[in-house]
């Protein structure tokens, strides 16, 4: 877990212009970065960033008979600014789900 949160407050150290190159709003499956005031819980603004990664998987493509939930899976968007992240957090993840 170490590894872990040290990746984390790398990204989140990182200057601006380099966490929104992944911001969420560029990943059709909703991943990647939120800047602090992007979100809105009962109609108020979040003071907090989020970096929101999930199981890394092919995009599935779109079309009658597929269900809309599919439309989420697909990569996620890592910061070329930090290379370590993407292998941190990846490492984290199976060991959690295995």
């Amino acid at each position: 877990i170490d590894t872990v949160l040290g990746a984390a407050r790398g990204f989140f150290a990182l200057p601006e212009a380099d966490k929104l190159a992944i911001e969420m709003v560029k990943s059709p499956q909703f991943r990647g970065y939120t800047r602090a005031g992007g979100e809105l819980t009962r109609g108020k603004a979040d003071w907090r960033e989020q970096l929101d990664i999930g199981v890394e998987r092919t995009t599935i493509a779109q079309g009658p008979g597929v269900p809309a939930w599919t439309r989420l899976q697909g990569p996620n968007q890592w910061p070329a600014a930090l290379p370590d992240l993407k292998p941190a957090l990846l490492a984290w993840q199976a060991k959690a789900t295995d």
